[in-house]
């Protein structure tokens, strides 16, 4: 099947997601890397350190999205996934692409 790949084919990354309810944040979840330095330095994570020890493996903000906002769950229609990427901020340290 030349020309079509798996989501295998892509990078994944292995990231951190803190959230939701974070005091002073002014988005629903926040995602790093997995290695980010900040998880561990910024006193605004210092109650999610379960979420620190269990990162994701996620290819894109799309997979982020579907991942947190699961659609059967919230019912909406997957491809309408960047609806609800407006609650989500990654941060910095992650050059997720949007999809895969």
């Amino acid at each position: 099947m030349s020309g079509q790949h798996s989501p295998d084919d892509h990078r994944r990354f292995r990231v951190v997601v803190i959230g939701p309810n974070l005091f002073g944040a002014d988005a629903d979840f926040h995602v790093h890397a997995a290695d980010c330095a900040d998880l561990r330095r910024n006193q605004l994570y210092r109650d999610h350190t379960d979420e620190i020890d269990r990162p994701d493996d996620i290819a894109s903000l799309r997979e982020l999205v579907h991942t947190i906002y699961d659609p059967h769950d919230f019912d909406y229609r997957p491809e309408n996934w960047a609806d609800f990427a407006t609650g989500i901020e990654v941060f910095p340290c992650l050059d997720l692409p949007d999809e895969h």
